[in-house]
């Protein structure tokens, strides 16, 4: 996903990572303060600095381990 790619997107709720996708970019969700549920798969190996800047309430699922999480 690329850098900045929903940052600010305030009515997402939701989001799936489709398969294959290997990246979250910097700051890709950053500011979707309504961001609850967020799936991650197992393609996902980098999470990009402040990717979730400023979201607070959301349930990670997936099988993605980052210290940038």
């Amino acid at each position: 996903i690329e850098d900045l790619a929903f940052c600010g997107c305030i009515s997402m709720k939701s989001a799936v990572v489709p398969k294959g996708i290997q990246r979250i970019g910097y700051q890709s969700f950053a500011y979707c303060k309504e961001l609850a549920d967020l799936r991650v798969p197992e393609t996902v190996g980098e999470i990009g600095e402040a990717a979730f800047l400023g979201v607070a309430n959301v349930t990670y699922r997936g099988s993605l381990e980052s210290e940038n999480f």
